[in-house]
């Protein structure tokens, strides 16, 4: 498959340095397009990619290929929206910079000022400012709220206090990343103004950088990149995410030349004052992470700091179910780069393998791969990968806690098991018989349930995941799943 260009890079007038720093960037774009072009032919390569590499003050490169669901057949083209799930940290950070210069949401106030009834046993939440919450050092953790978030239904910003109350617990105080952060600043910016995130991020940051194919809805589009999981069968699509799964941690959409205008924005340092972007990049929390080469030590507003090949500069990525998304930014250099993806199952870890290439082809004249043993590595990765997968798939079908699959419930005895079951944390579940099965669903997430042994059964999300395990209690009339128990409710 060939990419087209979007954009090209022009000849600019420059002095030595910036003629210099422009020879880096044509190189490291050089260097990666090839790697770009020959993974698209492996098998499990996503269906549709977009690479966005960007200078300052020059015109971005923006590559886009493939299409945005494999079942229309749809095309991809710069202005088609890719989900970019946690990368979405980054634009609520320059928010919370933007509002804490404005005065309207102060980022040193705690979490006490905005929710003075609040109380979770064994945390100090004087202690606790509203930046703390947005570089992930928090000193509790709220599982039920972050799974409602991402897979089930809207929590209403006033809901927040009794969930953190009645559900939250102790962790250990330092870095630990996580949605809740951003999920409870997201509330408390409502509670307090009124408006909804969503709102202020259109008004405040999508506005004045230009953003016309950003979104926290991916309704507002009539074409937005589906999600897609590689099976032992090929391409399984499932739809975009729900607009009120959108959430303050994992909740845009937008398009490759949107992001090219983002990161620009942030080394041109224009749409917004310079301060903004300055304490949106200030990294406060001391975050240590090494892994294949990369080392981080801090984080900014929704931005790791990194190093790799001598070269450091701030980033964040995103995965949801059938989504992988990664962009950095090197204001040093003056440069960023981003690759969006509408798969996330068996990619070989491309978008990583690409990011780490384009960053030693920045400062390393030498590195010249070669695209065709890059694509065989890739390819090789997707396969043992696949194999891993049905290596997995084959212990857990053969593992004794589902007793052989033995039993088979006729549909009168799987009607018995059908109702309202209801979680103080996760709300109400519904079941329903459906052919062999049952079906459950808990708001937008739904899973079937395969009966396994009496009163078991194996919650299958979908085949790319592993199987949970459901079990049901006759004498209490209820259902235990992930931790919780569910109750069934009279008629």
């Amino acid at each position: 498959m060939r990419f087209g260009f979007l954009l090209l890079p022009i000849a600019l007038a420059a002095t030595p340095s910036v003629a210099d720093d422009r020879e880096d960037f044509d190189r490291a774009v050089d260097r990666v397009r090839p790697l770009v072009e020959a993974a698209r032919s492996v098998p499990g390569a996503p269906p549709a990619l977009a690479f966005i590499a960007v200078r300052k003050d020059a015109p971005p490169v923006v590559l886009v290929d493939g299409v945005a669901d494999v079942r229309s057949g749809a095309k991809v083209d710069g202005d088609t929206p890719f989900y970019i799930a946690s990368m979405t940290k980054a634009y609520m950070g320059l928010l919370a910079a933007e509002l804490d210069r404005k005065g309207v949401l102060k980022l040193d106030s705690t979490v006490a000022d905005h929710w003075p009834d609040l109380r979770i046993p064994g945390t100090d939440l004087r202690a606790i400012t509203l930046r703390n919450l947005l570089t992930h050092h928090l000193l509790f953790e709220n599982s039920p709220l972050s799974f409602r978030t991402a897979y089930a239904d809207e929590v209403a910003a006033a809901d927040y206090p009794a969930l953190l109350a009645s559900h939250s617990t102790l962790r250990k105080p330092g870095f630990s990343y996580s949605n809740l952060g951003y999920l409870i600043y997201g509330a408390i910016l409502e509670k307090e103004t009124g408006r909804h995130w969503r709102d202020w991020l259109g008004e405040t940051i999508f506005k004045p950088l230009g953003l016309r194919h950003t979104s926290p809805r991916g309704s507002d589009f009539p074409v937005v990149t589906a999600a897609h999981q590689w099976t032992v069968t090929g391409w399984q699509a499932l739809s975009m995410k729900r607009d009120p799964l959108m959430h303050a941690a994992g909740g845009l959409v937008t398009s490759p030349k949107d992001m090219a205008r983002w990161l620009q924005a942030h080394l041109e340092e224009k749409g917004l004052p310079r301060p903004s972007y300055r304490s949106a990049h200030n990294v406060t929390s001391h975050a240590p992470n090494i892994s294949e080469g990369e080392r981080c030590d801090g984080y900014a507003l929704g931005w790791s700091r990194c190093t790799a090949h001598g070269i450091t500069y701030l980033t964040h990525g995103g995965g949801y179910t059938g989504f992988r998304s990664v962009m950095m930014i090197a204001p040093e250099e003056g440069v960023g780069l981003a690759l969006l993806t509408n798969s996330d199952s068996m990619t070989g870890a491309l978008s990583g393998k690409l990011h780490d290439a384009f960053i030693r082809a920045l400062s390393d004249p030498a590195y010249a791969p070669d695209p065709v043993a890059f694509a065989a590595d890739y390819a090789a990765q997707v396969k043992e990968q696949a194999k891993n997968r049905a290596s997995r798939e084959e212990k857990d079908v053969a593992d004794a806690k589902w007793q052989g699959w033995a039993w088979k419930p006729d549909p009168d005895m799987l009607a018995r098991y059908a109702g309202r079951y209801r979680s103080p944390a996760l709300g109400d579940m519904m079941l329903r018989a459906e052919g062999e099965t049952l079906v459950a669903e808990l708001g937008a997430y739904s899973m079937r349930l395969v009966p396994a042994a009496e009163n078991v059964f194996a919650g299958i999300y979908n085949p790319a995941e592993k199987r949970a395990v459901v079990l049901f209690d006759p004498a209490t009339q209820s259902l235990s799943w992930n931790d919780k128990t569910f109750v069934k409710q009279q008629p």
